[in-house]
């Protein structure tokens, strides 16, 4: 019975860090399989202190091959309106996977996410994409929901 119960805990931590998450409009060339938030027990909208390490990472399986990327996360404002985050615009993906990116191969996006004390507490539109440098128009996007608050 404990290991039971203990195989159970082990899997409903892993269960609760994956976030709920939508493809960006417009159908990207790209299939995303699963978003992670570590840590994450809200999955319908991950609750993220300021001041803190998180970490982040998705699974997807792009329709293009690159032979460089890039990447950068952004607050969604609108639905044709997105705010760079700060400290990940524009930046080389290939720190975070595996490069060359290859068509069709199922590959991870692994981030550690430091939050600023200083961003402002509030419900976002979380939005990440990853692109082709040559590219814009290949790419792999996402959006989930996020919270953040003080400590």
């Amino acid at each position: 019975m404990f290991k039971f119960l203990l195989i159970s805990a082990f899997f409903g931590v892993i269960a609760a860090e994956s976030a709920k998450f939508i493809p960006c409009d417009g159908s990207p060339p790209c299939s995303i399989s699963e978003v992670r938030i570590h840590p994450c027990t809200h999955p319908d909208q991950c609750k993220l202190k300021k001041g803190n390490t998180y970490s982040l990472s998705y699974d997807f399986k792009p329709d293009f091959s690159a032979d460089k990327a890039k990447t950068g996360f952004f607050w969604a404002k609108t639905d044709t309106e997105d705010i760079p985050f700060p400290d990940m615009y524009n930046a080389d993906a290939c720190q975070y996977t595996a490069c060359p990116i290859v068509a069709n191969k199922l590959q991870t996006f692994d981030y550690s996410l430091r939050l600023s004390k200083k961003l402002p507490s509030g419900q976002y539109v979380f939005k990440l994409k990853l692109w082709d440098e040559n590219d814009e128009s290949k790419n792999c996007c996402f959006k989930t929901n996020i919270e953040l608050r003080r400590k």
